[in-house]
């Protein structure tokens, strides 16, 4: 396993044109639009406050095979208030609030066969991982955040579980790790 975390490691992976990515929190589309220029993927991202989906959107035009949703995925479905700011724009931001759609995560799960599932929605993760945690997900490329309540015990709990049934690929915790599929 490596030393240091290195940003090209977010792009590592077995994938084909075959293969399907769900990029949850896509807030730009810059990963996408990436991931997808290296494999040819098709990638599903979900964002759910405006500006930033409208913005992932243009960021992906140009590819048909990343579609962009203007929600999130959680827990369970519902309406949330997010606050935003930036690129930590969520539950527990600071800024201008706004009702954004979570969409039930298990919903979405149960369709496809997903390659990797990259999360990055600023303490959201907890709820998303409770919920899915264990399925069949060949690759979870995810960044927890020290927010929330009981934050450490729910990520051990979390990573844990995980270890069950997946093996880390790189593990540089509240920056980026990656769990897959043993």
């Amino acid at each position: 396993m490596p030393d240091t975390f290195q940003e090209q490691m977010r792009y590592e992976y077995p994938l084909s044109t075959d293969s399907f990515v769900v990029d949850v929190g896509g807030y730009e589309g810059k990963f996408a639009r990436q991931l997808h220029q290296i494999y040819g993927c098709s990638i599903d991202v979900y964002e759910p406050i405006p500006q930033f989906f409208r913005q992932c959107q243009e960021t992906c035009r140009i590819y048909p095979i990343i579609r962009v949703f203007n929600k999130g995925l959680g827990g369970n479905s519902r309406k949330e208030i997010l606050s935003i700011e930036t690129d930590r724009t969520g539950l527990f931001a600071k800024g201008e609030r706004i009702e954004v759609e979570i969409v039930d995560a298990m919903s979405i799960f149960r369709e496809k066969t997903i390659d990797l599932l990259k999360i990055n929605i600023e303490g959201m993760e907890y709820e998303l991982l409770e919920r899915i945690v264990p399925n069949n997900i060949k690759n979870i490329q995810v960044q927890f955040h020290k927010i929330g309540e009981n934050y450490e015990e729910r990520y051990q709990k979390i990573r844990e579980k995980l270890l069950q049934t997946h093996e880390l690929t790189y593990d540089f915790p509240f920056v980026w790790q990656n769990f897959k599929l043993k």
